[in-house]
């Protein structure tokens, strides 16, 4: 019986270092959002005793947060079509998003700033993501550096550029205060990392090839507390007389 899924058309283009490299189908970065939380929930569920055979999208949407339309958008531009009547084969997606988010070599990233941020992230990789593996730290108090914290290499940050040639970096993870958080970028972009992630609000001016994702917690925080306003707010409210 056919999975449902087809063979969806990749890219093939040549690395600086000569290696081939895949391009899956071109996705926008909310779709690729989308897909990664359908990827965690449908691996721990194929991780279970009994999973179900099938899911329609209106469960995985469900599951994930968002409207059944845009699972189904999502899940045709990587080639994977449901079952009339039946839903998606829960094991043959769960196999495809693995594959699709699954790096042709383990990615090697450098965390800058070792505070508590720099050690809950360190911990978080060394514990959950096997994609990727945490090889240099990076800080400019010395007294965290020329050493090994958490069985990894700290170094000065005026050594990122050598230092993350030489271990092949390709992912920096800025844990640094806002103020300096400009000035680590500039040194890393001029090292050849294109991919940063970066703790804060703060809008960072770097080239169009590099991607940048923030993660703003307290932005995250500052919505959660206006909703639990909203929410007491609506709960407390005299109700209309009839």
């Amino acid at each position: 019986m056919s999975s449902g899924f087809e063979d969806v058309p990749v890219k093939v283009f040549t690395s600086p270092d000569g290696a081939p490299q895949v391009t899956e189908p071109s996705l926008s970065p909310r779709a690729v959002g989308r897909l990664s939380v359908l990827r965690r929930v449908l691996g721990e569920m194929v991780g279970r005793a009994e999973p179900p055979e099938y899911l329609r999208s209106s469960q995985m949407a469900k599951l994930c947060g968002c409207e059944a339309s845009l699972v189904r958008r999502d899940l045709v531009q990587v080639g994977a079509n449901g079952r009339p009547g039946y839903g998606y084969p829960v094991r043959a997606l769960a196999q495809r998003l693995e594959a699709l988010f699954r790096p042709v070599a383990k990615h090697r990233v450098a965390v800058v700033g070792v505070g508590n941020l720099g050690k809950a992230i360190i911990n978080y990789f060394q514990q959950h993501h096997q994609d990727m593996s945490v090889v240099a730290l990076f800080d400019a108090n010395q007294e965290k550096t020329d050493r090994v914290l958490h069985g990894i290499p700290s170094h000065r940050i005026d050594r990122f550029r050598s230092v993350s040639k030489d271990l092949g970096v390709s992912v920096a993870i800025l844990a640094v205060p806002e103020a300096e958080t400009q000035h680590v970028a500039d040194i890393v972009v001029a090292s050849g990392v294109h991919c940063i992630l970066c703790f804060g609000s703060q809008s960072l001016d770097v080239p169009a090839s590099v991607h940048v994702e923030h993660v703003d917690i307290s932005a995250a925080l500052d919505r959660l507390g206006f909703c639990v306003k909203i929410s007491s707010s609506s709960q407390t409210a005299p109700k209309d007389e009839v």
